[in-house]
C-alpha cells in the first residue's frame, strides 16, 4: 500500500509527539512492507507556484506552502488561506498515486491539495494530535491563560491579536535549511532569539483588546476554510475519547474512529519491588501555568501542612529560575533532561503528576510512565485519563482544584494504595506495541478501501 503522511515539519529532525508518532508510524509501515513517505511544508522560494519536490528516499517538500502557525497563534488570517493554482499538487498526486493520505497536521497545506486528492478518489484520514483546526493557538487555551470552552470568530480574533510569527520568522522556520539543521548549535541559538518565550507568571493581565469587524470576518473565513478541508476527510482518528468529543462539536458529520497512539520507544518494563520510605513525585511540564505548574505547587503546600508521609518533588522542563530554588529541601528544580539522562530520571520516579490546565489530546508522557510501571495522577483535561480511569478513578483530579490534587497524591502516598495501583498497572491491557498499532491502522485503511469500493 502507498501511504503519504502529511506532517507539520520534517519528522526526522523535529521533536514533539506529533513528529515522533509520524516518524515511528512511517518507519514501522515500511518495515511491514508498505511504501510510506512523508510530505511537509517549506517556505517561499523564487516564484509563487506551488511545487512538491522529492528530498531523499522518504520525504517530499511543499515549496511555496502556506505559513504555519505552530502553536503561536495567527496575526493575519488572509496569509493562511491564499488560493493557488492546483496544478503542482495535481502533478505530484498523479505521479505518486498514494492509496491513503494520512494527515497529522493541516498546517501549511493548501485547500487545493485536499480538493485534488478528493477528486482523484484518494482516501484521507486525520489523527487528532492537537486542536489546531478548532483553535489557531492549538491548545484551547486563551492568551489570558484561561480555558476556552467555546470559540467564535470574535473570540479567536481577540485571542490572536498581535500574536503569531511574523512572515520573516516563518520564512526561517519553514526554510529547508532549518528543517535539516535545526538541532545544531547555531540554529538553536538563533531559535532562542526568535521564538517568543512563554510567560511564566501565574496570571497575565492583558489590556482589553478591540478588534474590527473586518478582522473578525477574516477569522470567520479562515474557520470556514478549515471546515472545507475537513469535509474531505474520510475518517478522523481520535486518540482519546475526550478529544473525539471536542472534535465532534466542530465537525459533527465526520466519520470517527477511536485509536490511542503509541511510539516505538515505549517498551513495557517490570518495575522493581517498592521498598522505600520516601516517594519521589515528578512533574515534567516546566514552569508554565497551562501545564499545571502552579496548581502542583499549591498541592504540595497543602501536603506539607497536612501529610506526614515522606516525599520529594522533582520538577523537570523549561523556565526554572534561581527564584524557584527555595530553601525547601523537599523540592528539586531540575530543568530539562537529555535523552541520555532519561533512563536515570525515570528510574528515580515513583509517582508522575500531569496537572494540565488545558485539554491535552493524549500526551505520550502518560503511557511512557505506565509502561515503566509508574502510577500517574492527571487532571480531568488530559486525554490519557481514559486509561488512568481503568486503573483507578482516584488518580484523576479536577484541574482547577489544588486541594483535590493534594488528596489524590495523599491517596497514593499510602503504601497499601500505591502497591494496589502498581498491581493494576501490571494487569493493564493497553497495547504499547508499535507493530500491533500499525496492524490496527491497516485495518482502518482497508475498511475505508472496502467501503468506497462498494459505493
Amino acid at each position: 500500500m502507498k501511504i503519504l503522511h502529511i506532517c507539520l515539519a520534517d519528522p526526522f529532525t523535529h521533536k514533539g509527539g506529533l513528529n515522533q508518532y509520524c516518524k515511528d508510524l512511517l518507519l514501522e509501515q515500511k518495515r511491514q512492507g508498505h511504501d510510506a513517505k512523508v510530505m511537509f511544508p517549506v517556505g517561499e522560494r523564487k516564484g509563487h507556484q506551488v511545487k512538491v519536490k522529492s528530498k531523499g528516499e522518504d520525504k517530499f517538500i511543499v515549496v511555496n506552502a502556506l505559513p504555519v502557525a505552530v502553536n503561536r497563534g495567527i496575526d493575519d488570517p488572509e496569509r493562511y488561506m491564499k488560493r493557488v493554482d492546483p496544478s503542482g499538487y495535481q502533478r505530484f498526486l498523479t505521479h505518486y498515486q498514494p492509496d491513503i493520505i494520512h494527515v497529522h497536521s493541516i498546517q501549511g497545506i493548501h485547500l487545493e491539495f485536499f480538493q485534488c486528492a478528493k477528486q482523484m478518489g484518494i482516501k484521507m484520514v486525520f489523527t487528532t494530535h492537537d486542536y489546531y483546526p478548532l483553535c489557531f493557538r492549538c491548545v484551547l487555551y486563551t492568551r489570558d491563560n484561561m480555558l476556552c470552552t467555546e470559540s467564535t470568530p470574535h473570540k479567536c480574533a481577540v485571542c490572536n491579536f498581535h500574536s503569531g510569527m511574523s512572515a520573516k520568522m516563518q520564512a526561517v522556520y519553514q526554510s529547508y535549511f532549518y528543517q535539516e539543521h535545526k538541532n545544531n548549535a547555531f540554529i538553536n541559538k538563533l531559535k532562542h532569539q526568535l521564538v517568543k518565550r512563554h510567560d511564566h507568571g501565574e496570571e497575565v493581565q492583558s489590556e482589553p483588546v478591540q478588534v474590527s469587524e473586518e478582522i473578525v470576518r477574516k477569522f470567520e473565513a479562515l474557520g470556514q476554510y478549515y471546515q472545507k478541508i475537513f469535509s474531505y476527510f474520510d475518517c478522523i482518528m481520535g486518540n482519546s475519547p475526550m478529544t473525539m468529543e471536542i472534535y465532534k462539536k466542530a465537525f459533527p458529520d465526520a466519520n470517527y474512529v477511536y485509536l490511542p497512539i503509541t511510539h516505538a520507544g515505549i517498551i513495557p518494563q517490570t518495575r522493581p519491588e517498592f521498598n522505600k520510605n520516601t516517594f519521589n513525585i515528578a512533574y515534567m511540564g516546566g514552569c508554565r501555568k497551562d501545564k499545571g505548574y502552579f496548581v502542583f505547587e499549591k498541592a504540595l503546600d497543602l501536603l506539607e501542612e497536612n501529610v506526614s508521609s515522606l516525599w520529594e518533588a522533582w520538577f523537570y522542563g523549561e523556565g526554572y529560575y534561581p527564584e524557584n530554588q527555595s530553601s525547601n529541601s523537599h523540592r528539586h528544580y531540575e530543568g530539562y533532561f537529555t535523552a541520555d539522562q532519561a533512563k536515570t530520571v525515570w528510574k528515580n520516579v515513583d509517582i508522575l503528576v500531569v496537572p494540565s490546565q488545558m485539554p491535552e489530546t493524549f500526551g505520550f508522557i502518560v503511557i511512557e510512565a505506565l509502561a515503566r510501571g509508574i502510577p500517574v495522577i492527571c487532571s480531568n483535561l488530559v486525554g490519557g485519563k481514559s486509561i488512568i480511569n481503568k486503573i483507578d478513578s482516584q488518580l484523576i483530579f479536577d484541574y482547577r482544584d489544588a486541594k483535590d490534587l493534594s488528596k489524590k497524591i495523599d491517596y497514593l502516598l499510602k503504601t497499601k494504595n500505591y502497591l494496589n495501583v502498581i498491581q493494576k498497572i501490571q494487569n493493564l491491557s493497553f497495547d504499547f506495541d508499535m507493530t500491533h498499532h500499525v496492524e490496527k491502522i491497516d485495518d482502518i485503511y482497508n475498511e475505508l478501501s472496502m467501503y468506497y469500493s462498494l459505493i
